[in-house]
């Protein structure tokens, strides 16, 4: 926003185009509607504006702070439209008086101070927001530049670094050459003996792998005669085994005749008593004969 010039007394200071037509536009508006219900009424007068008493705590001479620049930002734009709403009020009303000219001109050199005032407050705004822009930005380019010479720092130590840890990798390889050198008959020797003892292991393995491979033939013609032999144990101890099957057999069957044979003895024997007793005149009735363990046909009476 541009700074307007300062105002003098009597002197007439350029004003926007758009502000003063929006102030005739508001004052024909306002005329209107008092001609239209009665400028003439029982209407009461306006406080008469005292350019004084705007901004009271703001001296426009004086820097504002952060704080108080945006509080007028947004202070700033409702105060001006209430302030020309008053002023338009007192053109109004200077419409009744006698002295309408004088009147009118009063009102417009309170309003020319008015402006005035809030112009000068709106820049020292502007002028301390555009201070505190500066310094954020101040601030941040120098912690940018800051950030970056830290990072500039640290990339000189790492290369500084990063050139002792080669030059000490190289001194390192140097000796470990010169080492090799100086043990490199050594080596030599150690890498005969190392070669004539793979030799000899070597050998023994073959020597090592042969014998098993005598011994695992060996074993597979005595595995053969072992199978053999357990066949053959196998047929024996089944032989025997059939032999003593037929044998139990045999004796289960002589037992049986033998307990066949006794009960038929028996009932013989029995019988004879019976036929020797003196009640043996008339012979019980034949009884059916319970068959013998053996499993044979009863026994008939002798």
């Amino acid at each position: 926003m541009r700074e307007r010039p300062a105002l003098g007394d009597g002197a007439g200071a350029e004003r926007p185009a758009g502000r003063r037509a929006r102030g005739r536009a508001r004052l024909a508006a306002l005329c209107a509607v008092a001609v239209l219900a009665g400028c003439a009424s029982s209407v009461g007068r306006p406080v008469r504006l005292d350019p004084g008493s705007i901004l009271p705590g703001i001296d426009p001479a004086v820097p504002v702070s952060v704080d108080q620049a945006r509080s007028l930002k947004v202070m700033l734009p409702r105060l001006r439209e209430d302030l020309a709403d008053a002023l338009v009020r007192e053109r109004i009303d200077c419409h009744r008086r006698f002295f309408l000219n004088a009147c009118l001109a009063d009102v417009n050199r309170r309003e020319r101070r008015v402006e005035d005032r809030l112009d000068r407050a709106e820049v020292a705004a502007n002028q301390a927001l555009r201070e505190q822009e500066a310094f954020e930005l101040n601030r941040r380019e120098a912690e940018a530049l800051a950030a970056r010479a830290a990072d500039a720092e640290r990339d000189a130590l790492q290369r500084e670094q990063n050139r002792r840890t080669q030059e000490a990798r190289v001194a390192a390889a140097a000796n470990e050459q010169a080492l090799r050198e100086a043990q490199a008959p050594e080596l030599e020797r150690q890498q005969a003996a190392n070669r004539a003892e793979r030799e000899r292991r070597e050998a023994a393995h073959r020597a090592a792998r042969d014998e098993a491979a005598r011994r695992s033939a060996q074993d597979a013609a005595n595995a053969e005669r072992r199978r053999a032999e357990v066949e053959a144990r196998q047929r024996e101890a089944a032989e025997r085994e059939a032999r003593e099957r037929e044998r139990r057999e045999q004796r289960r069957a002589d037992s049986a005749r033998r307990a066949e044979e006794a009960t038929r003895r028996a009932e013989r024997n029995e019988a004879r008593d019976a036929a020797r007793r003196p009640d043996a005149a008339k012979p019980p009735p034949a009884a059916a004969s319970e068959p013998p363990v053996g499993g044979g046909a009863p026994a008939a009476p002798r």
